[in-house]
Order: structure tokens, then sequence, then C-alpha cells
């Protein structure tokens, strides 16, 4: 199938989402709130995170002094505990008024320990909450533990305080200092297991970080060597690199040969032959030979720390489920303050006996069970995972909302050069009309001169094939190339021109006519590419190209059409080449000689008839497609404008990412939907539990520990369901 389209260079606007990482120091919780140094929130008071993070925790101050207050209020909090459960089990007319107040001031001083030093951190968070009004799970857990222990200090030193608002006899000894120091240990084991599971779900992180190594053997001026550490290391720097080693930076050889395993960047387990004046890329292993190579990029400006700095940043980036998620908190928290208050006075009031205790105790419960940690979880865990693992596979997605509209898409479009073909072009035939086959060697040299101005792939081709055989390049006049259709000028005293056959006829040139013409289609039929070539607007001959169909372009395809996804062919050959090509890989629909400014329009026109697309390519004129399709997706073996263009990078330039991309965007996608549900459905149940719904008909009835426990549960069992992801299979 052909479809005509209307030449259009306009370039349109991306209406992707904008990243919003505007600080290296950034907070979790409040999007675009960050700072230039480490610290914590201004807003909400958390610690601000970085895209750098430490690579153990071992130097990660923040998790070392929750570990150590966690340590000391496990050690404070049991003799509290202890004392609680004598008090049960002997009950108070079995201990004496004396061993009482020992026991309450020994359960005081622990607990204020506890509260205002184990806690500390979380009360400057849930502080902050409340001032700033920007509510959150910090907030509830502060109040909680809070009303807690005041009520108990009240209970403890003035009792008859309470015997006068509430009008009834309450027992001094009845205290919850319990509550509130158990309720801040399980926080802040909450807190430990938070930190090393997200920890754990950097591990795509680290294995980029372990690419890198440590120091580098420097070449001095005067011809020494010495070790240095990988941060000296300035552009222009010559390194030495033995047998053996892995490449430090990104650079030039400009001495010795040798063969390197590139497989972190092509997927290739095969390595490739090296030598002067070809490039080299940080991570890359060195096999055999030693190499000078003098330093292009370094530190930050590496190929692989342009890498890890995407995954990063993408790791971070906010999908729109979180911020559906950030919206329901935002209503959710000043909800769970309104049910603890109905929950304190109907219990109060209908309760037929220790009427305040009943009720304080419920409400406490409710303020606690109700922290959505879960909830927060829900959504980053998985995206932090499913993005590193895929760039463990080789697929770069840039931000967590792509993951989301990969998922939507249900149309492709493949660019064919350099996507489904190897995009490395070959001559295979330069048939010249009889009349002109005794001036084969000038004709060859004035093509040779003419593409040897031309950026274009078929150029390059051309010219490496003529090097060896036309010389040196002769001086050319008037140049002009137009993307698409071909290149022309003076060479010497003729005017030569070569490109499509819609371009030379444009130019004046008769084509049908010639001879040679016959020949034309049989090449056409078998899926070779033809360029024509005139000289003084006279046609001459053409030459036959040949870019062969990738080997996994087959089964890519007949795998796109079990998923249910449609796909079109976009090429710039003539329809018969191009109807070639698409019939070898079962691609029904195509479209034939586009123009570089088609493939936007394409796209568009798709994007207006419904369909939600995906733009796979490679090369700079299929930049403007690929950033206005819902996703783009970029060959990462293209040109770097292309790859910035896309929301996705195959970086082994493999076109089974593609279907890598898919099942990770499907499979995050499902995980993310398994934690929103176990933490809706957690906080629908848990709440009338903890109210004491159920007390009435059942006896069920939950204490704050309890409840504390069942919260920090939830955050756990949705971190262990992200976990999971790191078990996906993407080969």
């Amino acid at each position: 199938m052909k479809k005509t389209s209307h030449c259009c260079h306009s370039s349109g606007t991306s209406h992707k989402q904008e990243r919003d990482m505007k600080f290296p120091f950034f907070c979790p919780m409040c999007p675009g709130e960050g700072s230039n140094n480490p610290g914590n929130c201004s807003k909400c008071g958390m610690p601000l995170e970085t895209l750098n993070p430490k690579k153990d925790l071992s130097n990660d101050d923040y998790y070392l002094s929750i570990l150590l207050r966690l340590k000391w209020c496990a050690f404070f909090v049991l003799p509290v505990i202890i004392i609680t459960l004598l008090k049960m089990v002997l009950g108070d007319n079995e201990i004496s008024p004396s061993t009482q107040n020992i026991f309450l001031f020994v359960q005081f001083v622990l607990t204020s320990i506890i509260v205002f030093w184990g806690a500390h951190p979380l009360n400057i968070l849930g502080w902050k909450s409340l001032i700033t009004r920007k509510l959150n799970m910090f907030t509830l857990i502060f109040v909680g533990v809070f009303s807690a222990y005041f009520f108990s200090i009240i209970a403890m030193f003035f009792p008859e305080v309470l015997n006068y608002v509430f009008n009834q006899g309450i027992n001094s000894t009845e205290t919850y200092f319990e509550s509130a120091g158990v309720i801040t240990v399980l926080v802040l084991l909450g807190q430990i297991l938070e930190t090393r599971s997200k920890h754990k779900t950097t591990g795509a992180i680290e294995s980029l970080f372990a690419l890198t190594p440590k120091c580098a053997t420097l070449v001095n001026e005067k011809g020494s060597y010495s070790e240095v550490a990988i941060e000296e290391i300035k552009k222009g720097d010559q390194i030495q690199i033995s047998p053996g080693e892995t490449v430090p930076i990104d650079g030039v050889i400009l001495s010795g040969k040798s063969s390197l395993d590139e497989s972190m960047v092509t997927g290739e387990s095969l390595p490739v032959n090296k030598g002067p004046s070809d490039s080299v890329i940080t991570g890359t292993v060195n096999q055999n030979g030693s190499l000078v190579v003098k330093a292009v990029n370094v530190g930050d400006d590496t190929f692989l720390s342009q890498m890890i700095r995407m995954v990063q940043e993408a790791q971070y980036s906010r999908s729109h489920f979180q911020s559906v998620v950030d919206r329901v908190a935002s209503f959710f928290v000043p909800f769970v303050f309104l049910v603890s208050i109905v929950t304190f006075f109907v219990w109060f009031f209908i309760s037929l006996e220790s009427s305040f205790s009943f009720a304080l105790i419920h409400a406490l419960s409710v303020l606690v069970i109700a922290c959505p940690c879960a909830l927060g979880l829900a959504t980053p865990l998985s995206v932090v995972v499913g993005i590193g693992m895929g760039a463990k596979h080789g697929v770069l997605v840039k931000n967590a909302e792509v993951l989301q509209r990969l998922q939507k898409v249900n149309l492709i479009l493949f660019d064919k050069t350099g996507t489904l073909t190897e995009g490395k072009p070959e001559l295979k035939e330069f048939i010249l009309d009889s009349s002109w086959e005794n001036r084969r060697k000038d004709i060859s040299k004035m093509v040779f001169s003419l593409e040897s101005c031309s950026e274009h792939p078929l150029a390059k081709t051309i010219v490496k094939s003529f090097r060896d055989s036309s010389g040196v390049v002769d001086t050319v006049e008037d140049f002009e190339a137009i993307p698409g259709k071909g290149a022309q000028g003076v060479v010497g005293e003729a005017h030569v021109s070569i490109g499509t056959e819609t371009y030379l006829e444009d130019l004046g040139v008769k084509l049908l006519n010639r001879p040679f013409y016959k020949q034309v289609n049989e090449f056409r039929k078998t899926g070779q590419s033809v360029v024509f070539v005139s000289v003084n607007h006279e046609s001459v001959g053409f030459l036959v190209l040949e870019d062969p169909i990738r080997e996994n372009s087959y089964s890519v395809v007949k795998a796109l059409s079990r998923l249910h996804l449609g796909f079109v062919m976009l090429s710039g050959d003539h329809e018969s080449t191009a109807k070639e090509v698409a019939s070898k890989l079962g691609i029904e629909e195509y479209e034939s000689e586009v123009l570089p400014g088609q493939k936007l329009e394409i796209v568009k026109r798709m994007q207006s008839s419904g369909y939600q697309v995906a733009m796979i390519g490679d090369g700079i004129n299929d930049a403007p497609a690929i950033s206005q399709a819902d996703v783009g997706i970029a060959m990462g073996t293209g040109t770097d404008i292309a790859i910035q263009s896309a929301d996705v990078v195959l970086m082994h330039g493999d076109l089974t990412g593609v279907l890598r991309a898919i099942r990770l965007s499907r499979s995050t996608m499902r995980n993310i939907y398994e934690n929103l549900f176990f933490a809706f459905s957690y906080n629908f149940l848990a709440l009338p539990i903890a109210a004491g719904v159920f007390f009435p008909v059942w006896g069920i009835k939950m204490s704050p520990m309890i409840a504390c426990a069942a919260m920090s549960l939830s955050s756990l069992l949705v971190t262990l369901n992200a976990l999971r992801l790191k078990s996906l299979s993407l080969r």
C-alpha cells in the first residue's frame, strides 16, 4: 500500500511532559522543591535526595542516624513493654503503690528518651508538615505518638484534671507510654527497611557505576607513565590502556591496535577491532593490544556518565499515577484526622465502661494504621525497579511517564533504514548507459567528488566504494543537497546530479527513455535501492545499493503481531523497493518515497485517527517524528539528535529492544496496579477495624501497637512486590 503525503517543513512542538529535575538535591515528596546543597526540604522537612546516591549504605548519614536511634530505642522500649505486661498479668491490686510509682517513672523516663531523641528526625517531619499544612504520613505518626505521650503525662502527674474534665474516675496508672514507645520503634524500623529496599532497587545503577574504573595510567609530556585517580584526568590528556583494562574515558586512539569488548554498548559479544583514529567509549574492555588514547570526554561528560544520569533522572521522575496518589494523599490525611476524632467521640459516649480509655485507644489506632506509607511507595518503587531493569537489558527509559504511555501504544511506525535494516548500505552495481561506458572512470570520479560533500549515509557508502579507484577529490562548486532527494553541483566543468528518480526529473533529466531503465525495476523488485546519475542534465546511469535486513527484524515483526500491535514501515525508497522489503518482513502497510518532513506529518495523521503512536528511528531526519510521537524510540547506534529526541533508547541498537521495552512497560504498570490495589484495599479494610466498627458484633478491636505493626507490614509487602520486577525476564 502506498500513501502520498505532502511535504511539510514545520517542526512542531512536542507535547510531552518536561522533566522537573531542577536541582541536584530534590525532595521525593514535593515536586519541584530542592536545593543545590544537601539538607532538608523547606516545605515538608524530608531529607533531600540526590541523583548520585550513596553507593554504600555504610556511608549514608541519614540511614546510619536512624539505625543508631532504632538500636537504642529498641533497647529502651523493652523495659517499658515488660512493665506493661506485668501490670496486665498481676493487676494493680497485686503491686504496691510505691512499686507502681517506680514502674511509672521508669516508663516515663525511657519513653521520653524514645519520643524526643529517638523520634527526633520523624518529629521534625511531622511538625514541619503541620506548620506548612502539607499533611503526610509523618503528620499522623507525630499526632498519634504525642497524643499518647502527653495524655500519659497528664494521667501520671495531673489525674485530677482528667477527673474534672471528663467527670469520671481515672486511675493515674492508666497510661500509654508503651504505645508511644513501640509506635516510634516500629516506624524507625519501617524507615530502615524502606531505605534498604530502595537501595536494592538501584542495582542497575550500581552495575553501571561498576563499569567505570577508579584510576587510569596517564602518559606525561615526557613520555613517562603515572597512575592517577579517574577524577584527575582532563580533556586532551593521553591515557595508556593495557590489555584487560577497562577504558576510563571517551576518546580517540592515537597509537596501537587492539580489539575491544563493546557489549556494554552494542550488545554484541564479539570484540571489535580498533586502531589509530578510531573512537573508544568508557566502560568497554581492551582485549589484547596496548593503546594510547586521547581523552575527548571525561567525568560527567562521558557516554557512560550520561547513560547513568539518564537512568537516575527517569527513576526519580514522577508518573501520572504518582501525581494522582499525591492528590489522594492530600485529601486522605485530613479525612483520617476526621475519622479519628469521630471515633473518639462515638466510643466516648456509647461505651459502658472505661469510655475515655477505650475511645482514645481506637482514635490512636486510626491515626497510626492509616499512615499512607504503602500508598506513597506503591508507584515510585515499581518505577525505580522497572527502569533499572530496563537499563540492565539495554533499554533506557527517560521518564516514568513513558512507561504508562508505552503500555497504551497500539501502532508502531518503523523507519526502514537503520531500524529494520542494518543501516550499512553496500554498493552492488554501477550501471552506465552504453554510450557512456567508455567514460566510466571519469564519471566515477565525478560521483566520488560530489558525494564527498554530502553527509547522507548513502553518500558515505558511495564515497567509500569509489575511494580507491577515484583518487583525489576534484573541486565541487555550487553544491546543493536536498534531504531525502539528492544532491547536485559543478565538478570541473560538468554539472553533476545524483538522487532519486523524482529529483532528477524535477531537474529536467529524462530517464524513462533511456535503454538502461529496463533494468531499474528488476533491481527494485529484489528490494535494492536505485540512485540515478546525470551529467549536464543527461542521464548516464544508476547506482544499485543494498541495505541488508536485520536478522532479528523478522522475529520482532512476528512477535509484535502476536501482541496485537499495528505497524507501518516508512521508507524514502521507490514504491516497488519499499513493497519488496515490506513483503519480506511480513508488513502489510508501508509508506514509500517519504521525505524527512513527511514523517512528522504521518505521525500527526495517525494520532488524529485515534492511534497511540510509537515512532522508531535512528537518523537526524527521524528526530521531529520521534519527538512528536506518543512514545519516541531511538536506536542507540543512531545519531545524537535522534537519541536526544527519544523517550526510549535501545542502547544495543537491537530491534528486539522494542519487545523488551513493551514487556517492561506492561510488567511495570501491572506491578503498579497491584501495589495501588493493595495500598487502597489495606486502608479500606484497616480503618474500620482500627475504629472498632466490628467490635460490637465480633469483638474485634486493635491496639495502637498492632496498628503500627500492620502499617509497617503493608509498606514491606508493597516493597517486596515491587522488587519482584527484578526477576522479570526481558529476553
